[in-house]
């Protein structure tokens, strides 16, 4: 409790969470459905965790897993017909680049200490 009140406190990654799903209903509940492609969902993920407080280095680790999750994805469906599949592609540098801009905003303090320490997803 404080001020006898009481008070949630959520965790990051349920801070995290909340984020995609607020995006996820808007876009269910809406009028007009909107779409978004993979890059789109990287940047957005990334984003969230950013807002959450989660720390640069873990959201680049989580990073790093999804890029090699969707690159097996992407081996695996070569063997099937290219006219069933939508491509999967993304772009590390600007999911990277959208990261850090956004982590230096909500961190300005740290901006000049991440340029020193990142060493990006690759």
């Amino acid at each position: 409790m404080v001020g006898g009140e009481e008070v949630e406190i959520k965790l990051p990654h349920s801070v995290a969470n909340d984020g995609q799903r607020i995006r996820r209903d808007s876009r269910e509940y809406s009028l007009r459905w909107t779409s978004t492609n993979l890059q789109q969902e990287l940047i957005f993920s990334a984003l969230d965790a950013v807002d959450a407080g989660i720390a640069l280095d873990v959201i680049e680790e989580q990073l790093k897993r999804n890029y090699k999750m969707i690159d097996k994805l992407k081996n695996d469906n070569l063997t099937m017909s290219e006219e069933e599949l939508v491509p999967l592609k993304y772009n590390k540098k600007e999911i990277e680049n959208a990261l850090k801009e956004a982590y230096k905003e909500k961190h300005p303090q740290e901006s000049e200490d991440m340029k020193k320490q990142s060493k990006g997803c690759e």
